[in-house]
């Protein structure tokens, strides 16, 4: 199963994205160190706000914020959008399920609104005027008419200047809530200086 639920803040003040998410959810311990592999390990399946969290860079002018829930997060990117006053982008993609969302907000009003799922009867989003770059309908037109899909969602992305690929070498910091998944592990002793993987990050879509 390949999933990826995020939020991406545009600024490069990764400090202040920290401290804006405490304020949205008490309780968090913070930590600095290498990226949390077990992000996923503590994925909630159900519309509950993120209890894990991690912070780092995502390119020049961008922040990133993976997480452990499928909660949209509209009050999250509102209020982030509005007090950063700056853009706010949550992206989610469940490969298994053809599940894919897309929204966008800036300075506190959430301009787009997309979600497809193709492996149930729930009903699809489209909300917001459409975007600039967009076509007749959400996604990316093909032959056999527009998919919405994780190709079409970074598509969207690189339109902001925002790549959704993720630096894991780079600094981190933590976000748990220490009353579910208790205190913060330590950071393991460096052994090297950390490379560059060839290919895709293990998150990435094939």
């Amino acid at each position: 199963m390949s999933t990826w639920t995020a939020l991406y803040v545009a600024t490069d003040d990764t400090d202040r994205v920290v401290a804006a998410i405490s304020d949205l959810v008490p309780g968090l311990g913070v930590s600095t160190g290498p990226y949390p592999h077990d992000l996923g390990t503590f994925r909630a399946f159900s519309s509950e706000p993120p209890t894990h969290l991690a912070v780092g860079r995502a390119g020049p002018g961008w922040t990133a914020v993976p997480h452990n829930s499928f909660e949209v997060l509209d009050e999250w990117g509102i209020s982030l959008s509005r007090d950063l006053a700056t853009r706010v982008i949550v992206v989610q993609a469940q490969s298994t399920a053809s599940s894919y969302y897309f929204a966008l907000y800036e300075k506190g009003e959430q301009l787009r609104e997309i979600a497809i799922c193709s492996s149930d009867d729930s009903d699809e989003v489209n909300a917001g005027a459409p975007l600039p770059f967009e076509g007749p309908e959400p996604g990316i037109e093909t032959a056999h008419g527009y998919i919405f899909d994780y190709d079409a969602i970074e598509a969207y992305c690189r339109h902001f200047g925002l790549e959704l690929e993720i630096d894991e070498a780079s600094p981190w910091t933590t976000l748990r809530h220490l009353k579910l998944h208790g205190p913060q592990p330590l950071p393991p002793v460096p052994t090297a200086v950390p490379t560059a993987t060839a290919g895709k990050p293990w998150w990435k879509f094939w």
